[in-house]
């Protein structure tokens, strides 16, 4: 309900009972100007890191987001192949490659694109135990081929036939043009644009008054400007000086350069565990958001011994009302310090984390990559910078299940690729909350991370059922 950080964070301080309170400062001012050519655009500031990263370890998956999608029902391919096409003309960074140019690399938007699913991998002539398994294989190869940046698309598309009733479709896109709530978009574009084709008419969609591009010269300009140095002000107040890295045990030695191997697990918390904490939650003047990430402080808390260390989690930054509904990469990663200690009650710690929290999604803006830059992080590339845990929480309870007269299932899809030692990603749908890490294959092994995540799950039912605990 509280979709922008500013939103958020004043929603935080009035479940506490604030008289009306907004954060303070204004963010980033609300018009964009519109650009006269709109063929090509500076990199945002978050593009600049990515491109940067890619061009020092290149060839790496490490910021491709693949996702899985099951549609049953009789879907009509040629009907869905359209809808493809109407989505990529509507959403210019689908259309998004890197150029390099005399006066500095740019994003190039390309008029068209040429694409289609057509001919998909029709597996519905294979023995049934054999569909899946034929689907998942070309799937692994997929995620595990990295994107030219120059040449795109930075995206995939590939939809494969078990049977006509059932259809598979992965998804993937570089982060360079996505974020998590380009996803939310995605689920709400593509069904109606199907839907539109299906039945013959004009897709209902919001119109789309500026361009990714559009938003990055602007942000870029107020980049410039006196509010990121009042925001910056706050950061550099946090984090100094920077605590030590987050040294959870490893099972095998730090290489001196990350390669960006990643895995995944993945364990999904039951509905009634959740509704209990939701419960607990509200009760206390907060989200289930805070107790989740309280949670997982704590139990890194517990395996590394640490009573200093930084999570970081995402903000959406669209804070303007025109780019509500612009796929793209906006999201801006927020540096949060954690101070548990063992003489702490749970519900001071929660107390700690929720005005932790309150006070950082009032200062969303300064780019985390220009963060680095003015604490002048030491360079240590066997490790990111500032964090090496991140935390993210999505209620995607609302989305919509049915795609014109086909029904959406989410699919399991490998994760190969990480940024950070471990990573939380917290989806919570209808029926409970997957709890999906991803983490350095370079350091860890599935097993240990498997063991992690039980000892959290325990930790949330612990939680559920004595909310007064101490630490």
């Amino acid at each position: 309900d509280h979709p922008t950080p500013v939103k958020l964070a004043t929603a935080l301080l009035q479940l506490k009972g604030a008289q009306s309170s907004s954060p303070t400062g204004t963010g980033p001012a609300d018009t964009i100007p519109i650009r006269a050519d709109q063929s090509t655009a500076p990199l945002s500031q978050m593009q600049e890191r990515v491109w940067f990263l890619e061009n020092l370890t290149p060839g790496t998956v490490v910021h491709s987001i693949p996702t899985g999608h099951r549609l049953l029902g009789p879907l009509n391919v040629e009907a869905f192949n359209q809808a493809w096409r109407l989505l990529i003309q509507r959403q210019s960074v689908l259309r998004t490659v890197v150029e390099r140019t005399p006066n500095g690399d740019v994003q190039r938007i390309l008029p068209e694109l040429p694409f289609s699913l057509i001919p998909f991998d029709d597996f519905s002539h294979l023995p049934e135990d054999e569909r899946k398994p034929a689907m998942n294989k070309i799937i692994a190869e997929l995620v595990e081929t990295p994107y030219d940046l120059e040449k795109g698309p930075l995206f995939t598309a590939r939809l494969f036939r078990l049977s006509p009733e059932e259809h598979g479709l992965l998804f993937q896109a570089h982060h360079l043009i996505w974020d998590a709530w380009s996803f939310d978009l995605l689920y709400a574009d593509l069904p109606e644009l199907y839907a539109a084709c299906l039945e013959g008419r004009q897709p209902n969609l919001p119109a789309l008054t500026v361009s990714y591009g559009d938003f990055a010269a602007w942000h870029n300009e107020w980049m410039t400007g006196p509010e990121l140095q009042r925001q910056l002000g706050y950061w550099r107040e946090q984090l100094t000086p920077l605590p030590p890295p987050l040294e959870l045990p490893l099972d095998h030695p730090r290489p001196a350069i990350m390669s960006g191997r990643g895995g995944s697990f993945q364990f999904n918390l039951a509905k009634d565990v959740t509704d209990a904490l939701r419960a607990q939650a509200q009760q206390q003047g907060r989200t289930l958001y805070i107790t989740l990430l309280a949670a997982y402080a704590l139990a890194l808390h517990r395996v590394s011994k640490q009573s200093d260390f930084v999570i970081g989690t995402p903000v959406r930054g669209r804070e303007q009302p025109a780019l509500e509904h612009l796929m793209g990469f906006f999201v801006n990663m927020l540096p949060l310090r954690m101070r548990p200690t063992d003489d702490m009650t749970l519900p001071a710690w929660l107390g700690a984390v929720h005005r932790q929290v309150v006070d950082a999604f009032s200062y969303p803006d300064v780019p985390f990559d220009h963060l680095v830059h003015v604490m002048q992080v030491p360079r240590d590339r066997s490790r990111p910078p500032i964090h090496q845990a991140s935390f993210s929480y999505q209620d995607v309870r609302e989305r919509t299940t049915r795609w014109g007269n086909v029904d959406h299932q989410r699919m399991p899809t490998p994760m190969l690729g990480a940024a950070q030692d471990l990573s939380l990603w917290c989806v919570e749908t209808r029926n409970h909350i997957e709890f999906v890490f991803t983490f350095n294959a370079d350091v860890f092994e599935t097993d240990s991370v498997g063991a992690f995540a039980k000892a959290l799950e325990r930790l949330l039912r612990e939680i559920a059922t004595d909310p007064d605990r101490p630490l």
